[in-house]
């Protein structure tokens, strides 16, 4: 299993985020960055909103592959 490392956007917290896990990753107009890791039985969508900006996190994801 391959992880990737971020950093939580309201807090100086790190976490390793499963590559696999990751089904969705979305930026708004602002650049808030938000990675979707599945949704939950009413669908709403799970994850974390990340510091790291959007190309990072694609960089990071496709480094890990």
């Amino acid at each position: 299993m391959k992880f990737i490392e971020v950093t939580d956007y309201d807090r100086d917290v790190k976490y390793l985020v499963s590559v696999d896990k990751i089904t969705t990753v979305a930026c708004d107009k602002k650049g808030t960055v938000f990675i979707e890791t599945g949704t939950d039985l009413d669908g709403e969508s799970s994850g974390l909103f990340v510091a790291e900006s959007f190309d990072d996190i694609k960089k990071k994801i496709n480094m890990e592959n």
